[in-house]
């Protein structure tokens, strides 16, 4: 190789090293720095939406703390069951009621018998909606009559 370089010309073996040098710093900057930079923006805007994400979840959280207080208000101990007791009362469902208790966890649980489908989902519908209580645990098991059901509900705050 130096014999084949001694033979070129001072012009050509300085353009040859341009051009190597140029060609050196095309590939380092291909190969290296712009896969670096765009790694680097990537983590930049993944940080900024985590930030975004973050901010969100707090306040989010804020508003869930500040509406299971106000549920915790509405509807805590022995008034959890007078609640209950009032909607079946209001929606002529007291009959079907064979055994209703509140557990130790805050929890109201229903046996219900012989009851209209149609009747029981409007029942968990409204006391899910206006009074703010959770279905935990729904069993339903089918009657021979089309529609009828019987029912065992655990609800709490």
């Amino acid at each position: 190789m130096p014999a084949w370089w001694t033979n070129l010309k001072i012009r050509e073996q300085r353009l040859i090293a341009l051009g190597a040098v140029i060609s050196f710093f095309l590939i380092f900057y291909t190969l290296i720095l712009s896969p670096l930079a765009s790694h680097n923006q990537e983590l930049r805007d993944s940080l900024q939406n985590k930030v975004k994400l973050i901010e969100w979840m707090q306040v989010t959280d804020a508003k869930i703390r500040k509406h299971q207080k106000q549920n915790s208000s509405h509807a805590t101990g022995s008034s959890i069951l007078s609640i209950v007791q009032n909607q079946l009362n209001s929606d002529e469902l007291q009959k079907h009621v064979t055994e209703m208790k509140q557990n130790e966890n805050n929890a109201v649980y229903l046996n219900l018998h012989n009851l209209q489908f149609e009747k029981l989902a409007t029942f968990l519908a409204t006391i899910s909606k206006e009074e703010h209580l959770t279905i935990t645990r729904l069993s339903l098991v089918p009657v021979n009559k089309k529609g009828i059901v019987n029912a065992e509900v655990e609800m709490k705050t």
